[in-house]
């Protein structure tokens, strides 16, 4: 637990590079290490838990456990790391509805970001701020801290929602029309169980991702079919991630009872007369 009304003092603040292939030191510190991975691979071990660590993750290597590296970081590995001083109440677990609860925030060790764009621009602005001369460096270095850690707490709870996660994964979705994913692909990009992200999707939209995936693109490939009639079949077919014309000429006619070819002559006809 992570107490937020409190002056936090950053003690150090930067981006590392690692070119080669390097290991994560080995120590126990005096002050926590937040450490965000901007690009690469590394397993960071603390207390002789192995945590694989991507883009975007936020490692929290607690002050006076041990943390340390068997393997090294990928090639051309890029972090962003926080030093912040250690109170002796951070590991305070606070009962529910204990006064004072809310001013205390529980984090995991790794909390994964992905698609969280304010934690990546808090870290940065911290980062910043740290090598800046402002005269009030110091002050807003801590309310900076603080955000961070608000940002992460919130930014883990809704990975945790479930109806929040299945809205999640239909907006990845939408934002990627030319591919089809299966849910093994989406609980891997979300952090999450397989038949968790299954049952909850189907329980929110009453059908199967699979199912979801095919009836959006379909009516997407219908409205682009009416709206671009001149562009050919098999430039339609990679647009919306179909393997080849055929197989998109298969899956729209059994969804509209018609061909692509025939729908757009139905639509030429009525628009001629």
């Amino acid at each position: 637990m992570y107490r937020i009304n409190e002056n936090r003092i950053i003690g150090s603040a930067n981006r590392n590079v690692y070119v080669n292939e390097t290991l994560h030191p080995n120590r126990v510190m005096k002050e926590h290490d937040f450490v965000y991975i901007e690009e690469g691979y590394w397993e960071i071990y603390q207390n002789d838990q192995c945590y694989k660590l991507y883009p975007n993750d936020v490692i929290l290597l607690r002050a006076g456990e041990h943390h340390y590296g068997l393997t090294p970081c990928s090639p051309n590995t890029k972090t962003m790391y926080l030093h912040v001083n250690y109170d002796e109440q951070d590991h305070t677990v606070m009962s529910e509805g204990a006064e004072g609860a809310a001013t205390h925030v529980g984090l995991n060790t790794v909390i994964h970001c992905q698609g969280s764009s304010k934690v990546k621009e808090t870290f940065q602005q911290i980062v910043y701020t740290y090598l800046s001369e402002n005269p009030y460096k110091n002050e807003k270095l801590s309310v900076l801290f603080n955000l961070l850690l608000l940002e992460l707490y919130e930014h883990a709870a809704v990975a945790m929602d479930k109806p929040n996660m299945a809205e999640r994964i239909v907006e990845f979705i939408h934002q990627h029309p030319q591919r089809f994913f299966t849910a093994k692909q989406l609980s891997e990009e979300f952090y999450l169980n397989e038949r968790t992200i299954m049952k909850h999707f189907k329980a929110q939209y009453g059908k199967s991702i699979y199912v979801y995936q095919l009836d959006q693109k379909m009516e997407a490939v219908r409205l682009f079919l009416l709206n671009h009639p001149d562009i050919k079949l098999h430039e339609v077919a990679l647009n919306f991630g179909f393997y080849d014309e055929f197989h998109l000429s298969k899956t729209f006619k059994k969804k509209f009872n018609v061909s692509p070819s025939q729908y757009r002559l139905q639509i030429a006809d009525q628009t001629n007369e």
